[in-house]
């Protein structure tokens, strides 16, 4: 065989093995990337829920041993201490199927509903939004024991539980942000992307969520909005003076 014919073939063999050897280094780094924007997601996605989990938990048991539904008289000066998880009946009755953010504890970081049921005769009671959302684009529940005292001429304790479930999502957070503007006086920049036309009637204090309606918990005024579904880049204003809460697109 010609030692031209021999060389070419060396060189191209050597040049075959190095066309090889850079595609599988390409996809070997490919690999490593995908394998590391992975982690680094689920690591992220864990995180959040992870954090979800510790501010729901701590707010049911802020709502539990709040003046809301704790046993206890604190109208008088000599009020009584809460005891974590003993609910009165006629709290409960109170703000039964409100389809209302309560006052009683802040959150900022999600919409919940928290249902409380008597184990004995399977009485309930739901708080909260009175409804299941469909845009929340997640939810996370928490349940915990309960007793429940019923002011009844003999007075009664029955065992039960309390769930807690946080709807969590874009629409939630800015309807947060809404309030922590209201609350800190600060002014918030802010993202939301939305499938559902957002509107606050400020004469009648309620909140439009698409055809989903609840009565939010502002302290503040928030002036009238309307937000079409789309996505939005916006600030949030606290103005002063004025004391009020405006959306700024």
């Amino acid at each position: 065989m010609p030692k031209k014919l021999i060389f070419w073939k060396k060189g191209a063999e050597d040049l075959t093995i190095k066309v090889f050897f850079a595609i599988f280094i390409v996809i070997f780094v490919m690999f490593v990337i995908f394998t590391v924007l992975r982690s680094r997601g689920s690591a992220t996605i864990e995180k959040a829920q992870s954090e979800y989990y510790t501010l729901t938990s701590n707010f049911l048991m802020a709502m539990l041993g709040s003046p809301c539904f704790a046993v206890g008289d604190f109208e008088k000066a000599n009020w009584q201490i809460t005891t974590a998880a003993f609910v009165d009946e006629m709290k409960l009755n109170y703000y039964n199927n409100g389809n209302e953010d309560l006052t009683c504890v802040e959150n900022y970081n999600f919409l919940y509903s928290l249902t409380v049921v008597d184990s004995i005769n399977g009485k309930r009671w739901r708080i909260g939004l009175k409804e299941e959302p469909e845009f929340a684009e997640r939810k996370l529940s928490i349940a915990l024991p309960v007793s429940i005292r019923y002011n009844s001429t003999i007075p009664a304790i029955h065992p039960g539980y309390a769930a807690v479930t946080a709807y969590i999502g874009n629409i939630p957070s800015f309807y947060g942000a809404l309030k922590q503007a209201c609350t800190t006086h600060e002014t918030i920049q802010t993202e939301l992307s939305s499938d559902y036309t957002i509107r606050y009637n400020n004469t009648l204090n309620i909140f439009y969520i698409g055809d989903y309606i609840f009565y939010p918990n502002f302290r503040c005024m928030v002036k009238d909005l309307t937000l079409e579904k789309g996505k939005y880049l916006m600030i949030i204003k606290y103005v002063t003076p004025g004391d009020y809460v405006e959306v700024v697109k």
